[in-house]
């Protein structure tokens, strides 16, 4: 199998399992409505939760749909469950769910696009480029790493920097009254 067979068969199954995680957030959730018949409880306000799910996978088009959804079994509880709710708590819930979506669902398209220009940026670069965690391990290094120290990538990733590590100059520096000459006066 590629990588690319193995990147888009992850991709499919982090798909579906976000989906059965949000499905069962709406039946949790929706559940509970029937259970509590105050609306002014604010477990309708939970539906955020499935919506933001969804927007963070699929981006505001899922977001979107999530808040439909999330609007549409808050009107059935409603309607079906003779709950007054005032056209305060529909316009809110209108404005709230759909607003969730779009604004996570653009975060999350955001945050994508800066992963792929930090990553072609990454994989560009002639420097030695890497990153660090708080344990002083790579956890990502750019392709100079193996074409300046033959390194692999995964050798580099498995060693851990410390300031020991780090080259340092045996040159003395020199005061700047050392270095600089005299300035000349202007002619």
């Amino acid at each position: 199998m590629t990588t690319t067979t193995i990147n888009a068969t992850a991709g499919t199954a982090r798909r579906r399992s976000t989906v059965v995680v949000a499905a069962g957030l709406f039946v949790a959730i929706f559940a509970a409505r029937w259970a509590v018949a105050d609306p002014e409880t604010g477990l309708g306000f939970l539906y955020v939760l499935p919506i933001a799910i969804l927007s963070m996978e699929f981006g505001i088009t899922g977001g979107l749909a999530a808040a439909s959804m999330a609007f549409a079994l808050f009107y059935a509880w409603a309607v079906a469950g003779h709950a007054s709710v005032s056209v305060i708590g529909y316009f809110t819930r209108g404005v709230m769910f759909p607003g969730v979506g779009w604004l996570v669902g653009r975060l999350a398209a955001q945050r994508r696009l800066l992963e792929s220009q930090s990553r072609r940026w990454f994989e560009i670069s002639n420097a030695m480029l890497g990153e660090v965690n708080f344990d002083g391990y790579f956890t990502r290094v750019s392709s100079a790493w193996e074409r300046c120290l033959g390194f692999s990538p995964q050798r580099s990733q498995a060693n851990r920097l410390s300031i020991s590590s780090i080259p340092t100059t045996s040159r003395r520096r020199l005061p700047p009254s050392e270095t600089s000459s005299p300035p000349r006066p202007l002619s």
